[in-house]
């Protein structure tokens, strides 16, 4: 069955991505339940200012979408992509 809350979720997701992926970013996975969004960022080397700064923007661009929810984010460097979670955003290996 179709459900609209989670491809509503999702939609939001992958639109807070926009303007805001980076050269490191590899993968992007997102997680959620009745009162929380979670944010997991895989990246190839250390984050920027910038690259922090892009990842506070995904934050906040999700919160002004669930006001309700509490929105976090952790950031991981070469580390195994997390399961459990929906891919939102995955580099293609050149």
């Amino acid at each position: 069955m179709f459900d609209q809350e989670r491809a509503r979720l999702l939609l939001a997701a992958h639109g807070a991505l926009l303007g805001e992926v980076f050269p490191s970013l590899s993968v992007v996975n997102v997680s959620w339940g009745e009162r929380w969004i979670k944010f997991w960022f895989f990246l190839s080397n250390a984050p920027s200012e910038d690259d922090l700064e892009s990842m506070s923007i995904v934050e906040a661009e999700m919160l002004a979408q669930y006001p309700d929810r509490e929105v976090m984010s952790e950031f991981y460097v070469d580390a195994p992509r997390g399961r459990g979670a929906v891919c939102i955003f995955a580099r293609k290996n050149r």
